[in-house]
């Protein structure tokens, strides 16, 4: 298993998928990070399914919101499966409110 980590995400591969875990408040100060970490999810060709953990994610704002479509279009480009896991209630009905289906 291998791993790409920051402060609030990291990524993590393990029998060929990778898994971005999304922590605390991920918002337009993190969104370098977030990016980058991302960018090498997308280009990691050993996986073939990707998710993002948002287990320990208390908050996001519209640039994450962002980051985070454009990271499943670039999955579902590339062919991997994607799915958004482990919302909670708060982030589901943010999702909700602003329309958006991750």
């Amino acid at each position: 298993m291998t791993s790409q980590n920051s402060r609030i995400v990291k990524y993590h591969k393990r029998n060929g998928h990778g898994s971005v875990a999304l922590s605390g408040i991920c918002d337009i100060f993190e969104a370098g990070d977030m990016k980058e970490v991302f960018a090498k999810a997308i280009a990691d060709d050993s996986v073939s399914q990707l998710s993002v953990d948002c287990k320990l994610l208390t908050r996001i704002d519209t640039s994450a919101l962002q980051l985070l479509s454009s990271l499943k279009r670039s999955a579902e480009l590339s062919g991997k499966a994607f799915a958004m896991v482990n919302k909670s209630e708060q982030i589901q009905k943010y999702l909700e409110t602003v329309g958006v289906t991750l």
